[in-house]
């Protein structure tokens, strides 16, 4: 990948930079060096009481996709006008702090959460190794706040992860690479507690899994397995030497990763090392990531192009179904529902739908007045039972943003030839929705035939309303009884109106209809109860 063009990319200069200034300089949330013109004031459950950090402003503005930035060379016009099913809400954003030397800003790279908290992590673009640390608190009313800070003089920080009362930080020091712990218990004021340095050049991701984390290192080192069962003084377990370490995470109990020496690859990682999985191209550079939600794995890391795969259940092969080229660097990605998220660098936010693998479709981007901004990471999450999509925006801070998915299904069954035309939705986060009372038929007629609606392995049966296979349109009342498929059972004994839920997928099948009026089509939108608690 040209790496010119990624001038605001948060890691395109970090091998063999050097190390500016030492120590540790805490900014309270009174905003430090940041000359604040107000306070803020909490209570001890954190709720928001008086002014903003001045570095935090709350928005509260719709925001709508655009095509704004994008190249239309590689888009159609057809794919822009298309319903997204999406609705977003720009809530906050936290601009990043100040180099207390230069005063330039720095960059925001990533973020972990902390129950209502999000830490997010800062680096200095160029050779200076500056950083900081913002914990960001969310409110059930569409307020943030920054809660504290803490800046290092340096260090800066590429990924991180918190467990209980301890953040892992892993980036780069004046040494090379390094992971520092900082004790987040009183939330006003952060501290660091250890530093380990770490073979290689600079840390570029970071995994937890129970007591241990796993760290990619740079470009010559590898994957590090390391003991935080004392979490101010984690140990070494293992070492696995891998050319171009970039990223890694945890999926259904395992570790995989992406890297490669002259090539870009996903990996498991096992007992032996990296155990190769599937090459998806030349050499990338980090920060390269990719998303994975049930065995479907998708990339934008790779040749500036989006990639989707398929993984097989053991984890041990997967192979490519489609690629699209992108515009922008990709840096990260993540997915919710039928919808990949896309941190295109300098293009800003990209959203595609999905939900047919082999012919993903792109809805348009998101797009902030500070067009200076480089989008470094980009994760969904939920809060309070309410769905989010947070960026870390290079210069352009830390970013919140609420929205809204239309869970609509459609299914038909064609006649001569015969054939099914079935939905399938992806769930990526537990949800709970209301098992319907009918499903209505939008072209075509049931008569009394039957369809079927899947949650996970639990299938409800609903059948045609009409006392008729083939009722006929001149006997309005059997004709019009067949314009929906009334609930019969599920085969777990609930009933229509129950909440249901949904951890993988939901499947929909219109099994037959009356054939001399092809297709049969089933369209309707999927009432939406919470997400799961667990």
């Amino acid at each position: 990948m040209n790496t010119s063009t990624r001038a605001i990319s948060i890691l395109s200069l970090v091998f063999g930079l050097l190390a500016c200034g030492d120590g540790i300089e805490r900014q309270e949330a009174d905003g430090g060096a940041q000359n604040p013109t107000q306070n803020t004031e909490f209570d001890e459950g954190g709720e928001f009481q008086t002014g903003l950090h001045p570095r935090l402003q709350l928005k509260d503005s719709p925001l709508s996709l655009k095509a704004k930035g994008i190249e239309s060379r590689l888009f159609s016009v057809q794919s822009l006008d298309r319903s997204s099913g999406l609705s977003f809400h720009y809530l906050a954003s936290a601009s990043p702090p100040l180099d207390p030397n230069s005063q330039k800003p720095l960059q925001a790279t990533n973020f972990a959460f902390a129950n209502s908290l999000v830490i997010v992590s800062y680096m200095m673009a160029g050779p200076e190794r500056i950083g900081a640390i913002d914990l960001v608190e969310l409110g059930e009313k569409n307020w943030a706040n920054i809660r504290s800070s803490l800046i290092f003089e340096d260090a800066e920080f590429a990924d991180l992860k918190v467990k209980d009362d301890f953040v892992f930080a892993v980036g780069a020091d004046a040494e090379g690479a390094v992971l520092v712990v900082i004790d987040i218990s009183n939330t006003k004021e952060p501290s660091e507690v250890s530093r380990v340095s770490l073979p290689g050049h600079f840390a570029t991701s970071i995994e937890l899994d129970d007591d241990r984390i796993f760290v990619s290192s740079g470009d010559n080192a590898g994957v590090l397995e390391l003991s935080i069962k004392s979490p101010k003084d984690p140990q070494l377990i293992q070492f696995d030497p891998l050319i171009n370490s970039l990223s890694i995470q945890s999926f259904h109990s395992n570790i995989l990763g992406m890297g490669g020496e002259n090539f870009t690859g996903i990996f498991r990682l096992d007992s032996k090392g990296p155990s190769w999985m599937l090459k998806l191209g030349s050499e990338s550079e980090a920060p390269a990531r990719f998303a994975i939600s049930n065995h479907l794995l998708l990339t934008n890391a790779v040749d500036g192009k989006l990639i989707i795969s398929k993984v097989s259940k053991e984890l041990d092969s997967a192979k490519i179904l489609h690629e699209v080229e992108l515009s922008g660097t990709g840096n990260a990605i993540d997915m919710a529902h039928r919808y990949a998220f896309l941190a295109q660098g300098e293009e800003g936010l990209q959203v595609w739908d999905v939900k047919e693998a082999f012919k993903p479709s792109f809805l348009g981007g998101l797009h902030f007045p500070n067009e200076s901004a480089s989008t470094n990471q980009v994760r969904y999450g939920v809060l309070n039972d309410r769905p989010y999509i947070f960026l870390a925006d290079g210069r352009g801070g830390f970013r919140v943003i609420s929205f809204e998915m239309k869970w609509s299904m459609t299914a038909s069954k064609a006649y001569n030839p015969s054939r099914f035309y079935d939905d399938l939705v992806l769930v990526n986060a537990p949800s709970v929705f209301k098992i319907p009372e009918s499903l209505p038929v939008t072209h075509g007629n049931a008569g009394n035939h039957k369809a079927f609606l899947q949650f996970d392995d639990i299938l409800c049966v609903y059948q045609g309303g009409s006392a008729q296979a083939k009722p006929n349109p001149k006997n309005p009342a059997q004709w019009g009884r067949g314009l929906e498929y009334k609930f019969r059972e599920c085969s777990n004994g609930m009933m229509a109106g129950d909440p249901i839920e949904a951890r993988e997928e939901i499947w929909l099948q219109v099994n037959h209809g009356h054939n001399e009026f092809s297709p049969t089509t089933i369209q309707f939108e999927l009432e939406f109860l919470q997400y799961s608690d667990n």
